[in-house]
């Protein structure tokens, strides 16, 4: 039988920072509330696709509200 934790733990005398902490935070409040992750996008689409120009932040926020709130998108329609 295996006795290895589901989680991985930190490392002995590592501790995470606070800085990590409040990232997370951000990241989890910003996915309650539906605002997209401008850092984790830019990320994506670094390693993904790198050929592609990369959108300043107020693009990115005016593309995420574009894509919320077209109106083919809207529930109800008869």
């Amino acid at each position: 039988m295996n006795d290895t934790p589901h989680r991985t733990q930190p490392a002995p005398g590592t501790d995470t920072a606070p800085s990590d902490l409040m990232s997370r935070l951000r990241q989890a409040f910003r996915l309650i509330v539906h605002i997209p992750d401008y850092d984790t996008y830019v990320r994506h689409l670094q390693a993904n696709r790198p050929h592609d120009p990369v959108p300043t932040y107020e693009e990115f926020i005016a593309m995420c509200q574009e894509r919320r709130f077209r109106k083919d998108f809207l529930i109800g329609k008869c």
